[in-house]
């Protein structure tokens, strides 16, 4: 009798040990969403709840289930992307640099120093590898002495070139006189758009 009651109290604290189990069970089920849990996207919280698969709990939107123990995946950034290389500007094959003088002078005026400034800079930005200076004059004058001013001319700018860094080999020099005006005239004319030497890139 004794040995009867005392396996039905063991069997009794088994079913206990069982029925409490289930209980903690069904409250560890239960605390999947309770009020005070929160749904976020599953891409922006880690350690989200889990159902018995390992698969995330989501809800009708398809948003994660959370639980204290949730938080922010950390954002990797993405990796940036390299810069494209900047090709060099072509050169400016067709620009023309008048560069004016006064009467009878082959003096670099303030007024050409500037002009000169743009053609070293734009001459390095387009990495330009020659340059060809032309002189010219207008009508005053003798053929042949005008001949020389242009020469003069030439030289003068080549110089100052190569005062603004460009290196000596890469500059022509030549001088035309009076034999291509910018403006037609007749002989003996002083004008001063023919008192000029032109710079091009090639």
């Amino acid at each position: 009798m004794l040995m009867h009651q005392f396996s039905l109290r063991e069997k009794v604290v088994r079913l206990n040990q069982i029925a409490a189990s289930g209980v903690f069970a069904f409250l560890a089920m239960s605390v999947v969403a309770p009020a005070s849990v929160m749904a976020q996207s599953v891409t922006e919280k880690c350690n989200t709840v889990v159902d018995s698969t390992g698969k995330p709990v989501v809800t009708a939107p398809g948003s994660a289930v959370l639980h204290a123990g949730s938080f922010d995946c950390p954002v990797t950034p993405a990796a940036a992307a390299p810069a494209p290389a900047v090709p060099a500007a072509a050169p400016l094959a067709n620009a023309v640099y008048f560069v004016f003088f006064d009467f009878d002078r082959a003096a670099i005026t303030p007024a050409a120093a500037d002009i000169l400034n743009t053609v070293v800079s734009d001459a390095r930005r387009t990495n330009a590898s020659r340059l060809n200076v032309v002189g010219h004059t207008d009508t005053s004058g003798s053929p042949a002495y005008n001949q020389r001013l242009s020469e003069r001319r030439a030289t003068a700018v080549r110089e100052a070139l190569v005062q603004r860094g460009v290196q000596p080999g890469q500059i022509t020099t030549r001088g035309v006189g009076e034999s291509q005006p910018l403006i037609a005239t007749g002989d003996g004319v002083r004008e001063p758009s023919n008192r000029r030497a032109e710079v091009r890139f090639q």
